[in-house]
């Protein structure tokens, strides 16, 4: 149960850094992006639905290869 919850968070904050690229590079540098490029907001938008997609992957693997040992 914990590990289902952790993962709903970690897709939760990937989902939110997608939408939010500005807020997150701000989440804890505020001096250092003060005024966040447009490659940085670009980049960070990559590197979440990159993130996103390999923990779904690293999911379904996971699922495949328990159902698989259960069959």
């Amino acid at each position: 149960m914990a590990i289902i919850l952790s993962i709903n968070l970690i897709y939760a904050i990937l989902i939110w850094i997608f939408f939010n690229p500005e807020k997150s590079l701000a989440w804890l540098k505020r001096e250092k992006y003060k005024d966040v490029t447009e490659g940085a907001i670009r980049y960070t938008k990559w590197m979440s639905l990159i993130g996103i997609l390999m923990l779904t992957l690293i999911i379904l693997v996971i699922f495949i290869l328990t159902k698989i040992e259960l069959a």
